[in-house]
């Protein structure tokens, strides 16, 4: 992954990345979900603005991903972003494996 110069760094999107991923596994360690890979990449809006973009991909049922909660997920994360040097607002999207298998295989 190639990251232009900017604030966010490989090293502080990869740490965001391990944040998402300790936080889903906390919020969803007893229910039946997977989340098979999230990745974090650093993004620039259309005002040349930096932010992260982060794709969750997980396996098991959409209706457990309470909008409520996953809506906050970048607010409530945001206090570890903004030490790691990223920029607030990230993005977040949550994809499905098949549909991410799908997108990938071209």
């Amino acid at each position: 992954m190639t990251f232009a110069e900017g604030m966010i760094t490989e090293e502080s999107a990869e740490k965001a990345a391990e944040i998402v991923r300790e936080v889903l596994e906390e919020r969803f360690k007893d229910e039946d979900m997977v989340f098979h890979q999230i990745l974090a990449k650093q993004r620039f809006d259309h005002d040349d603005d930096e932010y992260l973009d982060i794709y969750i991909v997980y396996e098991g049922d959409r209706k457990l991903l309470d909008p409520g909660w996953t809506s906050g997920l970048i607010g409530l994360i945001s206090p570890q972003l903004t030490e790691l040097g990223i920029p607030y607002p990230a993005g977040k999207s949550f994809i499905p494996k098949h549909e991410w298998d799908r997108i990938h295989r071209g």
